[in-house]
């Protein structure tokens, strides 16, 4: 697999109907104790809280997904909470939904839409990015080339390369950041633009976020 979405950063939300609370968190998880450790975090924050509900998925292909009630009607909390993640088709992920009941019934119905929307506020709040195979180019220049080559990379036709970093020392040395099946491109773009006056190296960067949209 080339590609797969998951959670940008962090999210956190809160949303109140009918005097309950409902406080969601949103989070990037590379495996299961990284997830019961969000779900261990959130309930030592809310101790007193009614319900801790979550939902994760921790395989790319979207198969190891797993979710929790927590003493909520059966199918009206973690499914919900599933479901979003599915509908965006995030991996990697958990998000849990910590409730405060204010006294008013909800109904089943009123559980599913509260869990749902407390979950996409979360997700809106973590925001959506790609992992991509990635490939890192470091380049060594000369100082009077690097303004002009900073300015061809804020082009907007050049907008799949990502820079890194810039390291000032006798020569500038730069970090630049590509999809793997740009790199072809990208290399022969930095070549022409410096007519070959760069040193090149090329490693593999696994992995790396490029920020998509919400669906």
């Amino acid at each position: 697999m080339d590609a797969y979405r998951t959670f940008l950063g962090s999210g956190k939300s809160e949303y109140i109907i009918n005097k309950s609370r409902f406080i969601a968190r949103a989070e990037r998880i590379s495996c299961q104790k990284a997830a019961e450790t969000v779900l261990a975090e959130e309930k030592k924050l809310y101790p007193d809280a009614t319900h801790h509900c979550s939902a994760y998925i921790l395989d790319p292909q979207g198969n190891s997904a797993r979710f929790s009630d927590d003493g909520e009607p059966q199918g009206t909390a973690g499914k919900p909470i599933l479901e979003v993640m599915r509908r965006q088709e995030i991996t990697q992920g958990i998000i849990v939904v910590t409730r405060y009941f204010g006294g008013i019934l909800l109904g089943a119905g009123g559980l599913i839409r509260a869990y749902a929307h407390s979950a996409a506020l979360a997700v809106k709040q973590a925001g959506v990015c790609q992992m991509h195979k990635s490939v890192m180019l470091e380049l060594k220049i000369d100082y009077k080339e690097l303004d002009r080559l900073k300015y061809l990379l804020s082009l907007p036709e050049n907008s799949f390369i990502q820079q890194l970093e810039t390291l000032y020392a006798e020569c500038p040395h730069l970090k630049l950041l590509v999809k793997k099946e740009d790199a072809p491109s990208a290399q022969e773009k930095l070549n022409k633009y410096l007519a070959g006056k760069l040193i090149l190296n090329i490693s593999e960067a696994g992995y790396m976020p490029w920020q998509t949209d919400i669906k």
